[in-house]
């Protein structure tokens, strides 16, 4: 073997090392993010009135620097929804949560967790969100991180395609309480 030919298998070996090294180190951010979203979600006081409350697990946009990154931040932002899910089972009082996920085109710091429930506020409840079609074709990176309790619908905004997730409708429960995004309590 030639020098030329083992300085550049060194170099692809470098190149190699460095990209492994860079997507460990997003793997132990989302980690990182998903736990500090879990504590936020602690701290919640599910007895109390919720008025849109919402948070954005990639606060910092990092989801954006690889398209890799979009199918884990869109994993973790469903993880989230369900442990909310988890956590509001006790309340006695109505609540609405859902997730949106931003498309290819959108920021990954938009995806977001909601918490809607009546309040002393003008915000009405339920939400009633329109402009979504339930059930409609989505892309495999999102179909794949959402179980199959949950729906999925599709809107659009300036950026492209928001994916809204919520709990699927109980056939037992009241048709209204599901139009818009309810979930049972």
């Amino acid at each position: 073997m030639r020098w030329n030919e083992a300085r550049g298998m060194n170099r692809r070996y470098r190149k190699k090392m460095q990209a492994w090294r860079a997507r460990k180190k997003m793997r132990a951010y989302w980690a990182h993010a998903e736990m500090r979203e879990r504590r936020t979600i602690d701290r919640l006081n599910f007895t109390s009135w919720f008025n849109l409350w919402h948070t954005h697990p990639d606060w910092y946009g990092r989801g954006n620097t690889h398209p890799s990154d979009i199918p884990e931040i869109a994993a973790m932002t469903v993880r989230l929804l369900r442990y909310m899910e988890m956590r509001a089972q006790g309340r006695s009082e109505p609540i609405q949560l859902w997730a949106m996920l931003h498309g290819n085109r959108g920021n990954a710091a938009d995806n977001a967790v909601y918490a809607h429930s009546p309040n002393p506020y003008d915000t009405p409840y339920p939400c009633d969100f329109p402009m979504v079609t339930w059930d409609a074709p989505v892309p495999d990176w999102v179909s794949t991180v959402v179980p199959d309790t949950h729906q999925i619908g599709t809107g659009s905004d300036d950026n492209g395609f928001v994916y809204f997730i919520r709990q699927r409708p109980n056939p037992r429960q009241p048709s209204n309480t599901y139009d818009s995004l309810s979930r049972p309590v």
